[in-house]
């Protein structure tokens, strides 16, 4: 939706001031526009677009009565004048942010069409007789969106069905919520409460309290901000208190300057109550807010509040009216500083799982969406999420052969069979409406060669079924003509022209043409409530005056006329009257544009399948107009419609939802999702006959195949031609949001910005999360006493990957508390070392690689890549289990090149197919395993073939390039090669600017380089990385095995404000320690980067030396030995070390360490 949708918002009074939580909620919908027409003004800001009407006239009586007897003439007058403002900004819905509201406009409510949705808050259900209003809304409200579990409650006692409500909790914004713990100071308490001053919002109990509470702690403070009818007795309350000195009254606040306040309290309170009139709370945002900023909060057990707090595990609950309770928590919560912070921490996740804006917004935004899909759209929606549909249509083929003899079709040469007896189908029948078919279409062959079609039509009426039959008329006489119509809804026939005589030739029969015509006049004149649609097959015989169908189609009044293209599963041969590609065109561009001529001006709904794909998605005048100016542009998908291929286009765009509509079942039983498939029975996905219909639709092969169909694998969308309107339509409706552009701009513009803060505060939160809801990390803090009260606490642990395999494995650090949709993954590290971790959908490493693709400055969003990896690294692109949406690469055109361990050993005609895959691409960007990608170039020139040079620039996977392999890599594509460092289970966490630094992904992860006594360098430490967005598996102070030079303090001119990452040395498993020495791959490669003639080469070392195995590029070409050797020699500050080299003619990479050049044979 590129376009944003208006809704009208009603409000009796308008107020920006003390409301903001409405205008807030509403801003975060991301495909909708609200405007406001409203009646009274509290306080207005200027930027609110909103229209008043005038309801000045009410004032005009004196006295209720007399407003009475003129109410209705008054509540018209005002549906005329909001009508009017519909009428100009034609919004889609209707919201009432209060009960309340739709009480002011219930007149107009009564009126309009569109859908109306009603917010119940609290006040506006349970004060005064409201109970009332919500059974005369009933009828006219499409769903009340009740913000509490008690509210739904009170709702459905009230006579409201379930299914016209929806529980979408009032969210608050996070993004200006920042947790800041409180630090409890018994000497400087500042407490605060905050409400309207109503009888419901316990003032008098918070003064009582607060009264009690300074006995024990003179020096607090408390502030009441609000305004309301009980303003003058709190502070007469106050006075009599004598609590004047300590007690600060405030006015409401705009938003902003509240969320000040907050920050400069330490404890909430809003002891809620049932008030004398019955008027009572929803779920106060105060108290979320509150909650969310890191301040410990008491209220009290009072209607929806317990659905927010939890005694004692994110807050406090007290009886109501019970102050003594409220003051000895208050008491508690000072002197146990460390169960404070716990439980101020579960608050902020509670706030962060259940009531963030961001999440809340977007259940109402689909809630509007779905009241908007077509009916077919919700329904397939529906089934999708497991529901009943609420449209699905069983086409019944009940009979083989036809009394016509079509000349596009075989189907006449089928002996007349009907195999499947009465009673099989009758309990088909029953099956299906168990299922939730609602429609039965009785197909053909011809389904009125069957004998009991009328009994068994008959059936079907008295199961409830909606009816439609699809017949050629000729067995249709006067007797069965009140019969069939007794029992159809809609009638399908099939006219091809205008011109008797070119029907009867298509149809084989000279009866047909009157026969149907006959049928149509009789049905129109005494049946009007049957709907007739017209169906003509387009073919080189009937083309050239196929507009005149609708002059046919006006004179007998049908409701829709359909042209469709020949069904090759109907004849394998149509050679004779099948449209060539210039009838193809002339049709397209000529005649179609008659045919929407005279369907807007007859007012005759027309559909073509197929229709062009640029044209799916439009309306008849804008069709037109596109195919009378912008002919040209349809020249590739007419070309390919003649070739029979018309969905190829179509279906790159678009999912096919048939199989979530409709099913096809024949004369045999056989079940066919998909009208394009071929009707035989090796494609047949079940039998009814063996099996029931829901049986076989919840059947491994059938679920299978509704997976493939969504996820575009579908053997037969290139030919399909099935009602591509509609299914763009649903496309429209059901498409998932495709956020990944913005998800990847947002992590790109992140690196932009100082990332210190954030990310300090990323960090306290993962590390909190951890403590509270993983077994394994809450042992490793133990012995940080205050670690979640923002005390400085060294953090001198780290995990390593033993220690996360066991924990994932036991489950003890898999807690999940958010409840997000994850998958298991598997390392793409070898053997022993690998191990399973669990990873949200949401954290995709995409996301971050695309920015380290961005960063280089030589790739653009939505440009296509070629990706070179191992298959250890494509296998880890995939879950081991849990569901990946294919939408991964959406709008991304990756090209995977296979992957082989030695490509010197890969026969030429693959080579040579690998190469032209690199060349033709539109592809100018590498990401791939530099060792992989060595070999590859390396094995291309003893072919004889050259990439060209300067076209490409390489981007490394997490096996990061050896400055050798870059000059090698430069030497044959003349390219800017950059450097990505991470690890499969953290995801990307470094990437190279186009300046050459390494920057850190401070959004996402968090590194330090720790110093490791047993190195004895203090260059140089261990990396130890925290994720700081995984919460389905916490990886806090992860030492993944790797080594790196200390982080680099130098601000980068590249322009990213990101902290920049020392060199990557090596892991753990290729460090060489030599007397006393530590030596990484990255310093051996010195050894080796001045020497043009090598390949590959691999360090093994052990007790008889290093032994260095080589591949020289060029095998009779000098490779100077001796100055390797001395480089070595010098490396490893030993003139006795012995070392030898050996030329040979492979080296596989080692499946152990970072740069896989290093090998240490350990005795």
């Amino acid at each position: 939706m590129l376009n944003k949708i208006r809704i009208a918002v009603l409000r009796e009074t308008l107020d920006t001031t003390s409301e903001t939580f409405l205008f807030q909620e509403l801003g975060w919908l991301k495909h909708y526009l609200p405007f406001f027409i409203y009646k009274n003004e509290a306080r207005k800001s200027p930027e609110i677009d909103a229209f008043k009407i005038d309801s000045s006239k009410k004032r005009l009586f004196n006295d209720a009565s007399s407003y009475e007897k003129f109410k209705a003439i008054l509540d018209k007058h005002e549906a005329n004048l909001i009508e009017k403002i519909i009428n100009i900004r034609k919004p889609k819905l209707i919201q009432c942010p209060f009960l309340t509201d739709a009480a002011a406009f219930i007149g107009f409510i009564k009126k309009t069409n569109l859908p109306v949705f009603v917010a119940v808050r609290g006040f506006d259900l349970y004060k005064g007789n409201n109970s009332n209003l919500v059974r005369e809304l009933l009828p006219y409200v499409s769903k009340f969106i009740a913000k509490s579990r008690s509210i739904s409650n009170t709702l459905v006692s009230l006579g409201c069905p379930p299914e016209k409500i929806e529980v979408i909790h009032s969210g608050v914004d996070l993004t200006e919520l920042a947790f800041k713990p409180r630090a409890l100071d018994k000497k400087k308490l500042k407490i605060l409460s905050c409400g309207r001053f109503v009888e419901k919002k316990g003032f008098e109990a918070t003064l009582l309290f607060f009264k009690k509470f300074l006995i024990q702690y003179p020096r607090a403070t408390l502030t009441l901000i609000g305004e309301g009818p009980l303003e003058l007795k709190i502070r007469r309350l106050v006075n009599r208190y004598h609590l004047g000195k300590s007690i600060n009254i405030k006015s409401v606040l705009p938003h902003r300057l509240y969320i000040n306040e907050l920050y400069k309290h330490d404890i909430f309170v809003l002891p809620s109550q049932i008030a004398k009139d019955g008027d009572r709370e929803g779920i106060p945002n105060v108290l979320k807010e509150a909650m969310a900023s890191g301040m410990p909060v008491i209220s009290t057990n009072h209607s929806g509040i317990p659905e927010l707090i939890q005694d004692r595990i994110n807050g406090h609950l007290v009886n109501e009216g019970d102050y003594s309770a409220i003051a000895a928590i208050a008491d508690s919560l000072i002197k146990d500083s460390c169960k404070t912070g716990e439980l101020c921490w579960r608050a902020r996740f509670t706030i962060e799982k259940y009531f963030d804006l961001a999440d809340t917004a977007g259940q109402l935004e689909s809630q509007y969406d779905r009241i908007l899909m077509p009916d077919f759209a919700r329904s397939i929606r529906d089934m999708i999420d497991g529901k009943k549909p609420l449209k699905f249509r069983a086409d019944l083929h009940l009979t083989a052969g036809c009394n016509n003899k079509c000349i596009m079709c075989d189907n006449w040469k089928n002996p007349v069979a009907a195999p499947m007896a009465k009673k099989e189908v009758l309990k088909l029948l029953k099956d299906l409406k168990s299922f939730g078919v609602n429609y039965i279409r009785f197909h053909g062959q011809e389904p009125l060669l069957r004998k009991d079609i009328f009994s068994i039509m008959e059936i079907a009426k008295k199961l409830g079924f909606f009816i439609g039959i699809k017949t050629n008329a000729l067995l249709i006489d006067k007797i069965n003509i009140r019969r069939l119509c007794a029992l159809i809804d809609n009638l399908y026939l099939s006219l091809d022209s205008h011109d008797k005589a070119v029907h009867n030739y298509l149809r084989g029969n000279t009866a047909s043409f009157d026969k149907n015509i006959g049928l149509v006049k009789e049905i129109k004149a005494k049946y009007p409530d049957i709907k007739v649609f017209l169906n003509s097959v387009v073919t080189g015989k009937n083309l050239i005056d196929l507009d005149r169908m609708l002059d046919l189609a006006k004179e007998l009044d049908v409701d829709r006329v359909s042209f469709v293209h020949l069904n090759r599963n109907n004849k394998d041969d149509l050679s004779n009257v099948a449209l060539k590609h210039s009838q193809m065109e002339h049709f397209y561009l000529n005649v179609y544009p008659k045919i929407l001529l005279k369907s807007i001006k007859y007012n005759i709904p027309v559909q073509v399948d197929p229709i062009l794909p640029r044209l799916a998605a439009l309306e008849n005048k804008e069709q037109l107009a596109s195919l009378l100016g912008q002919k040209r542009n349809f020249a590739s998908e007419i070309k390919k419609f003649a070739a029979g291929s018309y969905g190829e286009d179509f279906y790159k765009e678009n999912i096919c939802y048939g199989v979530f509509d409709h099913v096809t079942i024949d004369w045999e039983g056989n079940v066919y999702p998909c009208c394009a498939m071929p009707r035989k029975k090796e494609t047949a996905i079940g039998n009814i006959r063996r099996d029931p219909f829901l049986t076989i639709w919840e059947s491994e092969r059938y679920v299978n195949y509704r997976a493939n169909i969504l996820e575009g694998r579908c053997a037969y969308k290139n030919n399909c031609s099935r009602n591509f309107k509609e299914t763009a339509i649903a496309n429209d409706c059901l498409r998932r949001p495709n956020d990944r552009a913005n998800g990847i701009f947002t992590h790109y513009t992140n690196q932009f910005i100082p990332g210190h803060i954030k990310q300090a505060e990323k960090f306290k939160r993962i590390l909190a999360y951890s403590f509270l809801y993983s077994k394994f990390y809450k042992n490793k803090l133990l012995h940080l006493p205050g670690i979640l009260n923002d005390q400085k606490n060294k953090i001198d642990f780290f995990v390593g990957k033993n220690e996360l395999k066991h924990s994932f494995s036991s489950g003890e650090n898999t807690p999940n508390y958010f409840n997000e949709d994850y998958c298991v993954y598997r390392t793409s590290t070898c053997g022993e070392n690998a191990f399973l971790y669990a990873r949200p959908h949401r954290s995709e490493p995409f996301d971050r690689m695309a920015v380290s693709f961005l960063a280089t400055g030589k790739w653009k969003y939505c440009q296509p890549w070629i990706k070179l990896t191992s298959e250890n690294c494509i296998e880890a692109s995939y879950p081991v289990w849990g569901k990946v949406s294919d939408e991964k690469y959406k709008n991304i055109d990756v090209l995977v090149i296979p992957a082989y361990e030695d490509f010197l050993k890969v026969g030429s005609d693959e080579i040579k197919r690998i190469y032209h895959m690199i060349l033709d691409s539109k592809a100018n960007f590498i990401h791939a395993n530099p060792t992989y990608l060595k070999l590859l170039l390396y094995r291309f020139s003893l072919d004889g073939i050259f990439l060209p040079k300067g076209r490409f620039s390489v981007h490394s996977t997490y096996e990061n390039f050896l400055p050798s392999t870059i000059n090698f890599i430069r030497r044959y594509l003349s390219c800017e090669c950059f450097d990505q460092y991470g690890c499969s289970e953290v995801g990307p966490i470094s990437f190279t600017c186009s300046k050459g630094n390494r920057h850190i992904f401070s959004d996402s992860v968090k590194v330090d380089v720790e110093r490791a006594d047993s190195l004895k360098r203090k260059d140089a430490g261990r990396v130890i990385i925290t994720s700081l967005e995984n919460t389905v598996m916490p990886i806090v102070r992860y030492f993944n095995g790797d080594y790196a030079l200390r982080l680099n303090k130098a601000r980068c001119n590249c322009g990213l404000k990101t902290p920049i990452m020392g060199q990557i040395l090596g892991r753990e498993s290729e460090i060489i320690e030599h007397r006393g020495n530590a030596i990484f791959p990255l310093d051996i490669d010195n050894a080796f980067i001045k020497e043009p003639n090598l390949l590959l080469y691999q360090a093994i070392y052990g007790d008889a030396g290093l032994r260095v195995k080589y591949i020289p590029a060029i095998r009779n070409r000098h490779i100077d030995i001796i100055a390797i050797k001395k480089s070595l020699i010098n490396i490893f500050k030993d003139d006795k070390l012995p070392v030898d080299f050996e030329v040979t003619g492979a080296i596989l990479p080692s499946h152990r360490g970072k740069f896989k050049t290093v090998v240490i044979n350990k005795p």
